[in-house]
């Protein structure tokens, strides 16, 4: 265990429990918060957490907490999800998570890869051979761009055709960008007989 350092200012004071001033205590009789304890949570802070959870000064990664759902999915996480692309291709889930990302499932890994590519459909990227990292960013801002363009041009259709309507309402489709992605789902078709097993 590091030693407990010798500071009198401690990184982000506001997060540690505290008791109320000296004499009022929370909880039990040992539990009163002074200085030299709040050093020893931070020490032991950095040994115990992994280098996600708490920044090098003991300081909390309020990133990794914020999370909803799933758990934290790191930059180096992200290089390595980038490795594994271009190594085994864009739909090879099983192999990217066998080689590079034990610790995620292929599901978690198919989600990562279509926020990559700033694509839903990753389908259209079953033959599709990535070389390098600058080929995907580029992949997905293009993609993005895309998406964009296809939503701007129907809201503007929508608009030109209004006025040769009579006031009939026109229905807008399924926006394209949603979340940052091209969203592009197969058609119903093909997506029931991926779930009744007969693709």
């Amino acid at each position: 265990m590091s030693k407990i350092e010798k500071t009198t200012s401690l990184p982000q004071q506001h997060l540690l429990p505290k008791s109320e001033d000296k004499t009022k205590r929370i909880g039990s009789v040992h539990n009163q918060l002074d200085e030299s304890k709040m050093k020893y949570i931070i020490a032991m802070r950095k040994d115990l957490c992994k280098e996600n959870i708490c920044f090098q000064d003991g300081s909390l990664n309020l990133k990794y907490f914020n999370v909803k759902k799933g758990h934290y999915w790191s930059k180096h996480e992200n290089e390595h999800l980038i490795k594994g692309v271009i190594k085994h291709g864009a739909t090879s889930f099983k192999e990217i998570k066998k080689e590079f990302l034990k610790d995620w499932t292929e599901t978690e890994i198919r989600l990562r890869i279509c926020k990559l590519l700033r694509f839903y459909n990753l389908e259209d990227y079953k033959d599709v051979k990535f070389n390098s990292p600058e080929q995907i960013l580029a992949e997905a801002k293009k993609n993005k761009e895309e998406a964009m363009r296809l939503d701007t041009e129907e809201s503007n259709n929508l608009k030109k055709n209004a006025s040769k309507s009579d006031g009939v309402r026109l229905a807008k489709k399924d926006q394209r960008l949603v979340g940052g992605i091209f969203f592009n789902p197969p058609p119903l078709k093909e997506m029931n007989k991926e779930y009744d097993g007969k693709k």
